[in-house]
């Protein structure tokens, strides 16, 4: 018997220093995405040092249809990030729940970041 599962399960994931571009999980070829689930597993990160927060984008941003940036957000006037959306570090043990159709980016980090992620 076959079972299906509503997610779509990665293993752990570690990845080399870079970024990940603005997206949505949820796409026309996955509408069956709702929940996003990253758990972070990098002990002693340091988000000055390293880089690499998880950018999640407000609604108002959403909502407006933004196409996504061709730059990092970064390199963006950071006196607006506030206003534009809410920064996530990967730090070790931590735990996001978010909805798959909010777009979201991988800011340029310097060292490698270790998730596992379920979508």
């Amino acid at each position: 018997m076959s079972h299906e599962s509503p997610f779509l399960l990665s293993n752990t994931v570690c990845v080399p220093a870079g970024r990940y571009v603005r997206h949505c999980d949820a796409s026309a070829s996955a509408p069956g995405r709702v929940i996003t689930a990253i758990l972070y597993l990098n002990p002693g990160w340091d988000t000055a040092r390293d880089g690499g927060q998880l950018a999640i984008y407000n609604d108002e941003i959403h909502a407006s249809g933004l196409q996504p940036a061709p730059e990092p957000l970064v390199s963006n006037n950071q006196q607006h990030l506030p206003d534009l959306c809410t920064l996530v570090s990967p730090l070790g043990g931590r735990l996001l729940l978010f909805e798959s159709s909010i777009p979201h980016e991988v800011l340029p980090s310097h060292s490698q970041r270790c998730v596992v992620a379920a979508s």
